[in-house]
């Protein structure tokens, strides 16, 4: 017959060494997987508001191209104010922020500059990796700043027509091709000779809006461009009138699809793979120095 004999006396248990050892191990765990998990997440709430104002746009285009006929040239030649405030009657809550929305040149920058809280520039920045956040040119600089009711910022530009938008309003990080983008109406012809390279046949095209990379848009000076236009004559002895790619205007700059879906964390120390959220973007892009966008991460502090 075997005998069991319970020693109730014993105690089980972890010793503090143990507990401090579990507690430090689960530290390191969450130093380094929270602040990955907190970019991703808010590159995906950017990058779906980004989607969300884009259809919107798209939504007012077609209705323009309805009211008026190709809405690029509808928009511009029908003149600044007008322009802008039919555009903006279209969002729910649409309206000017702080006063008359003709104001421009300085009373439009102290307008950015009560919204977005700030002294100097516009609260509109761009980003170097060595030196931080730096303020950033405004392509968009007519017709005033308007608001509307999901909190977005909305600024234009006389010349060319191009709508700048801060999609969550002047929440940060407030950073050009993150958070505030441009975009571009643009008629058949412009639309096959600048994003279809398909000059010949624009008669195959309906004028539409086009995203376009604000960022290269300051930074080059083309934020009042308008293309180049070449016209020469055909065997019927008829002038065709085309656009010039890579005049220099701010259209050589769309379309841009790369915004905020790629937001994501430089590689940390930590990381011994080469995964998603571990110095690579949401579509695998690696976050090098040789990278000319990618390489500065949203700085949420």
């Amino acid at each position: 017959m075997i005998k069991i004999v319970f020693d109730f006396n014993k105690r089980f248990g972890f010793t503090l060494s143990e507990v401090l050892v579990t507690i430090g191990l689960l530290g390191s765990i969450a130093a380094i997987t929270i602040p990955t998990l907190a970019y991703n997440y808010r590159g995906k709430v950017l990058e779906q508001q980004f989607r969300a104002t884009y259809s919107d746009i798209k939504a007012v285009a077609t209705v323009l191209n309805e009211r008026h006929g190709d809405w690029a040239t509808y928009a511009n030649g029908v003149g600044y104010n007008r322009w802008y405030q039919e555009f903006m009657s279209m969002f729910n809550g649409g309206g000017p922020y702080r006063g008359n929305a003709t104001h421009i040149g300085g009373a439009l920058t102290n307008e950015l500059r009560a919204f977005y809280g700030v002294r100097s520039g516009s609260g509109k920045f761009r980003f170097n990796i060595t030196n931080g956040l730096l303020g950033a040119g405004d392509p968009c600089d007519n017709g005033g700043v308007w608001t509307d009711s999901k909190g977005r910022l909305w600024t234009f530009n006389g010349e060319n027509s191009m709508i700048c938008v801060d999609i969550n309003g002047n929440a940060k990080p407030n950073r050009q091709n993150v958070d505030i983008f441009a975009f571009i109406p643009m008629s058949p012809l412009q639309l096959a000779t600048f994003v279809y390279n398909d000059p010949g046949n624009a008669n195959n095209y309906i004028g539409t809006i086009v995203p376009c990379n604000i960022e290269m848009i300051a930074a080059k000076g083309a934020s009042n461009s308008v293309p180049s236009v070449n016209v020469k004559e055909n065997e019927e002895g008829s002038n065709i009138r085309t656009f010039e790619k890579g005049s220099g205007s701010a259209l050589d700059y769309c379309p841009f699809f790369e915004p905020v879906e790629n937001a994501a964390v430089m590689k940390s120390t930590y990381c011994d793979v080469e995964s998603v959220g571990c110095g690579k973007s949401a579509r695998g892009r690696a976050m090098t120095s040789s990278n000319n966008y990618w390489t500065d991460y949203i700085d949420y502090k």
